[in-house]
Parts: C-alpha cells; sequence; structure tokens
C-alpha cells in the first residue's frame, strides 16, 4: 500500500514543478510582452516626436519660402519702379526721344556693338528750319509744336532699334545701324518729304557720316554736324545764273 503513495506523490510534484514552470514561462512572457509594449510606445512617443520636430521645420521652410518671394515680388516691383524712373528721366519731355547723356550712351553702345560685328553705322545730324524765327513771330507753343511734329516722323519712320537723341533745342541726332550714308541719305529725303504734307509743313536740314574704323562718338558727331552745314550752305547759296 506505501508504494502507490509514493508514486501519487512523486506524480503531483512533477506536476507542481511543471506548473510552476508553465507559470514562470507565462510571467516572462507577460513581461516580454509588456517590455515590447514598453519599446513600442517609447518608439511612437519617439516617432511622435520627429515628426512634430519635422513638421515644424517644414512649417518654418515653408514661411521661410513664402516670406523669400515676398521679397523677390517686392525687389521685382522696385527694380521696375527704378527702370521706369530712370526711363523717364532719360525721356525729353517735349518730344519724345531721349534725352541728350542718355541717347549718346545709346549710340556709344550702338557703335561699339557694331564695331564688333563689323556692320556700317551712319549718324544723321538733323536741324529743324527756321525753328528761330517761327518763336519770335508765332510764339513757344508753336516752335514746340514743330520739334514735336520733326521729333514724332523721325522716330516712326526709323527702325525701333535706330536711336533718336534730341542734341539740342532745335537738333537732332540718330544713329542707323547697318546702313551706308546713301540709304541713311535716302531715309531722311523720305522723312522730309512726309513732313512737308503734315499741318504745320516743318522742314530740316540733315548731315549724315559713316563712322569710320577708330572714330569716336564725338568725331562722329562734329562730321556729322559738318555735312549738315555743308547741305544748309547749298541750300542758301543763290541757283547758277
Amino acid at each position: 500500500m506505501g508504494e502507490p503513495d509514493c508514486d501519487q506523490q512523486s506524480a503531483d510534484n512533477a506536476w507542481s514543478d511543471a506548473t510552476r514552470v508553465r507559470e514562470a514561462d507565462a510571467a516572462r512572457r507577460d513581461e516580454l510582452a509588456d517590455a515590447r509594449d514598453l519599446v513600442a510606445e517609447a518608439r511612437d512617443q519617439v516617432a511622435g516626436a520627429a515628426d512634430g520636430k519635422a513638421s515644424a521645420l517644414r512649417d518654418a521652410a515653408a514661411d521661410d519660402r513664402e516670406h523669400a518671394a515676398d521679397d523677390r515680388k517686392h525687389a521685382a516691383v522696385d527694380r521696375r519702379a527704378a527702370s521706369e524712373e530712370l526711363a523717364t528721366a532719360e525721356i525729353d519731355y517735349l518730344t519724345g526721344v531721349l534725352r541728350r547723356r542718355a541717347g549718346l550712351a545709346a549710340i556709344q553702345r550702338e557703335m561699339d556693338r557694331t564695331a564688333r560685328t563689323r556692320e556700317p553705322l551712319v549718324l544723321a545730324f538733323i536741324d529743324v528750319d527756321g525753328l528761330k524765327a517761327i518763336n519770335d513771330i508765332r510764339g513757344h507753343p508753336a516752335a514746340d509744336d514743330i520739334l514735336c511734329e520733326v521729333a514724332r516722323c523721325v522716330r516712326e519712320s526709323l527702325r525701333s532699334y535706330d536711336v533718336v537723341v534730341r542734341f539740342g533745342g532745335d537738333e537732332f541726332v540718330c544713329s542707323l545701324a547697318g546702313q551706308d550714308a546713301t540709304g541713311a541719305e535716302h531715309r531722311l529725303e523720305q522723312i522730309s518729304a512726309q513732313l512737308a504734307t503734315g499741318p504745320n509743313g516743318p522742314t530740316f536740314t540733315a548731315g549724315v557720316a559713316e563712322r569710320r574704323a577708330d572714330e569716336s562718338l564725338d568725331e562722329l558727331i562734329i562730321r556729322a554736324d559738318a555735312a549738315m552745314l555743308n547741305a544748309r550752305r547749298r541750300q542758301e547759296e543763290p541757283p547758277a545764273a
């Protein structure tokens, strides 16, 4: 009768040991699960913080881009305003053509460009006829109308890239790139004929000079002015008997 009791006790002990092992394994699994949960929670917190920081950085970058865009927009507006002010300052208020300083700078640029491209360039010197007498007899407004009419006709008859400058009170200079003296003289004759059909019928005397190699702008103007004076003398000479 004693042996069965021993066997039962051994079985009970083994069952108890197995139960403790299972319970220990379950506890370890619970601990591991808790640890995993803690790790996941920490990872989520870190990811959330990183996402929050990244979002803040993206928002800050977006703000910087917006501010930069605004700065560029304001800079563009300022540049346009400055350019418009400069353009206004360079235009003769009465005739609408370039003032002397700005116009001569533009002609110099054309001389430099055509020298590089080996294109011909002609300078025309225009003097409005009888403007002083018109001013003395009919007054300043009439003289101004004549000047404006001549300037408008010259500007509209030449090409958009030809430079027209009010050089003095009743004088204009024009640069014509890509043309020789003969072509420029022909064009000026057409302008003179067109003016003659206008309401005031103004006339002008012109001289042209084709740019020579290594010639300065001042030298070119002097030659064109001399050609204009020669043309005027020829007009004033009495007809041959």
